[in-house]
């Protein structure tokens, strides 16, 4: 594996995600649109071994985490996409997806929307991704999805060994495509038109009827600029710089909405603070994180003040300290609900092995946490005890529920797997 291949594997490893308050959506980076091809499952073992064996390495020298954002009325979680490597035998010819349903919205148990991506990497110079983009909607619960409106054929130059950014949002009316490029629609996606941002979109959030949208002049691997926060309509026109919010300079950042005047936004990695606006970013304020949380951290909100923090270590193992902590006062103060297993505490337990790839509440006391090449944990208690989900595991990409019992699951393989209690048990939607 090559300097430039590892390198690229982690600055786009892994998501953001942003709740909102019509249905507190939750959408990510992480990691959260930046489609992969069909890798061989040796690749994605590379990816996670890597992950996992280089972790406090990685944090030391280059960025962790991954851009990604987005919102959807409906919690929404994206899992990293930890592999996006090409193998040697296929660098010839470019490699390409099945029309992969990506970044779904579901207003019911029936109708959904979402973003299909078809793209070719050219893996020989100058590696150019030729993409086709098109809104896709369902009236069965995500067993077919069709077109409904124009494919949109688009060219990101120089994308190395992997996608580019593409993530896509929307409240089922409105919507943007976003990334690398932008594009926008007002009509549920039967015409998209480029949006004006320029840069790199790693964020987007809709509520109510305003759109935030945080942007990166610059690579990734950059560190000579920092993110800045544009708002907008959500019915179109100029984007406006909000500039009383921090301009932070780490590349990968949780931005959480859980209504239009409470916002928290934070670095996944080597900070510790945590901003909040109680204003709709008029001000913002800003407080310490836990200790661990300034390694690495994953948050989370479903009421104005209402807070999740997971904090985790940068691990060179498979092994990973994992802590859990509440604020009900907008992150003034912290309380521990869950760790790995130690001794003379008595708290909800998270277990010591697996590195967490995402994490996400999807009600009040429901919680989901996604291991990497691992199982899925479902607390219904705020996190006093967990249950390991039936879904298989190793292989998700991405979550999204509609409330705190319906929720469906997109897998890699391009399986749709669907709950109706939380997360526990899951049935095969679509194959």
């Amino acid at each position: 594996m090559s300097d430039d291949q590892i390198t690229e594997l982690f600055e786009r490893a892994a998501e953001t995600y942003t709740p909102d308050d019509n249905g507190a959506v939750l959408s990510a980076v992480k990691s959260r649109g930046r489609r992969r091809a069909r890798i061989h499952k040796f690749e994605v073992g590379v990816a996670a071994l890597a992950l996992a064996v280089l972790g406090a390495a990685i944090v030391a020298w280059i960025s962790v985490g991954g851009p990604r954002g987005g919102s959807q009325s409906g919690h929404y979680l994206s899992i990293s996409s930890l592999s996006r490597l090409v193998s040697d035998s296929a660098q010839a010819t470019g490699v390409s997806t099945d029309n992969a349903i990506v970044d779904p919205y579901f207003a019911n148990a029936r109708q959904g929307i979402a973003l299909r991506s078809d793209c070719v990497l050219s893996t020989a110079p100058p590696r150019d991704t030729s993409c086709t983009l098109a809104v896709v909607r369902s009236d069965d619960g995500g067993a077919t999805w069709k077109a409904v409106g124009q494919h949109l054929r688009v060219t990101f130059p120089n994308s190395r060994a992997s996608y580019p950014f593409i993530d896509f949002t929307t409240n089922g009316k409105d919507g943007w495509i976003y990334g690398d490029e932008t594009f926008v629609t007002h009509d549920g996606g039967t015409t998209l038109t480029r949006d004006s941002l320029a840069g790199l979109v790693s964020n987007l959030s809709i509520v109510g009827g305003n759109v935030w949208a945080l942007v990166r002049p610059c690579p990734p691997s950059d560190p000579a600029c920092g993110s800045r926060l544009y708002s907008a309509s959500v019915r179109g026109g100029s984007w406006d710089v909000v500039t009383s919010a921090p301009a932070l300079t780490y590349p990968y950042l949780s931005l959480l909405r859980p209504s239009v005047n409470r916002a928290y936004l934070a670095a996944q990695a080597n900070a510790g603070l945590l901003y909040s606006t109680k204003d709709g970013g008029s001000s913002w304020d800003h407080h310490s994180l836990p200790p661990l949380c300034g390694q690495l951290l994953r948050l989370s909100a479903d009421t104005h003040d209402d807070l999740w923090a997971l904090c985790l270590s940068a691990s060179a193992t498979n092994s990973q300290m994992k802590e859990l902590y509440r604020s009900r006062d907008s992150g003034a103060t912290w309380s521990l609900v869950a760790t790995t297993p130690s001794e003379g505490f008595v708290a909800g337990s998270l277990p010591t092995s697996g590195i967490v790839s995402s994490f996400t509440s999807v009600g009040r006391d429901e919680l989901v946490v996604v291991l990497v090449r691992g199982p899925i944990y479902v607390s219904h208690d705020g996190g006093k005890s967990w249950t390991e989900s039936d879904l298989p595991g190793g292989n998700l990409q991405q979550l999204t529920f509609s409330n705190p019992l319906t929720g469906w699951a997109i897998l890699y393989s391009g399986e749709v797997y669907r709950t109706s209690d939380g997360g526990i048990h899951w049935s095969l939607a679509r194959r």
